[in-house]
């Protein structure tokens, strides 16, 4: 019996092998063979979507010819570098946590984010701060990133849903002499 036993473990064990090697295999290929950036994985470009006989929309030919993925505002003449509103929640999460991290990454690049305007008096400077914040999907781990607006607009009231656009950059704080990051000369559409 013990003999029995063995054989059929063996022969379930062969069955179990061989059946997830073909799928692994498989799907270990196409990670591989992937490469580029994550929007060029996630979307399509023009001369894929023509390849396939797709309907190209103008603003995908417009990236796919050199533009670097700008997407031209019509309240902002500034090329978008980076559309944090275009993304899924879990990207969003993940770029701005970039973006605290290695701020070095985007110093200089124009940033388009949506998320709940919120203010802060600091008692130690006597200055107003304010900032953008950018729920999850499970609104468990907000981030937010810091803006100036430029002359031409004023800031909102707290908890007003905006879209925020500015020029990333790094500072140190005079009184603490701790770097932080913002959105500075921002446009707001709320």
């Amino acid at each position: 019996m013990n003999k029995l036993a063995a054989w059929i473990l063996i022969l379930f064990t062969l069955l179990f092998l061989t059946g997830c090697g073909g799928d692994q295999a498989s799907s270990r290929g196409s990670v591989v063979n992937n490469s580029g950036n994550v929007s060029q994985l996630l979307e399509p470009s023009a001369d894929d979507a023509a390849a396939q006989g797709q309907a190209v929309p103008e603003e995908a030919e417009t990236q796919s010819a050199g533009t670097d993925a700008s997407v031209p505002r019509a309240a902002d003449s500034r090329s978008i570098d980076i559309d944090l509103t275009q993304m899924s929640s879990t990207m969003v999460y993940s770029e701005v946590l970039n973006m605290l991290t290695m701020p070095d990454d985007y110093i200089g690049k124009i940033i388009r984010v949506r998320g709940w305007t919120a203010s802060y008096m600091d008692d130690y400077t006597d200055e107003p701060y304010y900032a953008v914040i950018i729920p999850d999907a499970t609104a468990c781990c907000a981030e937010g990133i810091e803006y100036l607006l430029t002359d031409e607009y004023e800031y909102p009231e707290p908890k007003t849903e905006a879209t925020i656009t500015g020029e990333f950059e790094t500072f140190e704080e005079k009184a603490t002499g701790i770097l932080y990051c913002r959105l500075k000369d921002a446009t707001i559409n709320t």
